[in-house]
């Protein structure tokens, strides 16, 4: 599975996304997408125009991710990638805890960890396991 990490995964001609990291646990693939979002000074000290921009970033990103996670499960065998008989979970990472007034933000895609998450957030998940 390591070789899908950053191609451009593509069914019939259409590319659907490109994998930041991948990681498999039996018949479960974890699939993830990283942003960079800089932790600002703006942020920490809760400025309006920073934290609703903060939280617009976090739902856009998970939104877009949730769309191409359902493109993979639709088509599980591709042009270049073959997840037949995989139970796909997909997180999305940033550099620093990510906010959003919006539940699905804090959703839990598995016991644990949520569909938007820090780098240390998904690292401590991953040394549980």
């Amino acid at each position: 599975m390591a070789a899908v990490r950053g191609q451009h995964l593509v069914v019939r001609d259409d590319v659907i996304t490109d994998i930041d990291a991948i990681g498999e646990l039996g018949n479960q693939l974890l699939l993830v997408s990283c942003k960079c979002r800089p932790f600002t000074e703006a942020w920490d000290r809760g400025e309006h125009n920073a934290v609703r921009n903060v939280a617009t970033d976090v739902d856009k990103a998970i939104t877009e991710w949730a769309d191409r996670l359902a493109k993979l499960r639709e088509s599980p065998r591709g042009n270049n990638y073959d997840f037949s008989g995989r139970q796909l979970t997909g997180v999305v990472v940033f550099p620093s805890p990510p906010w959003s007034p919006q539940a699905s933000a804090m959703a839990e895609v598995v016991p644990g960890l949520h569909v938007a998450v820090s780098a240390a957030e998904l690292n401590d998940w991953i040394n549980r396991r």
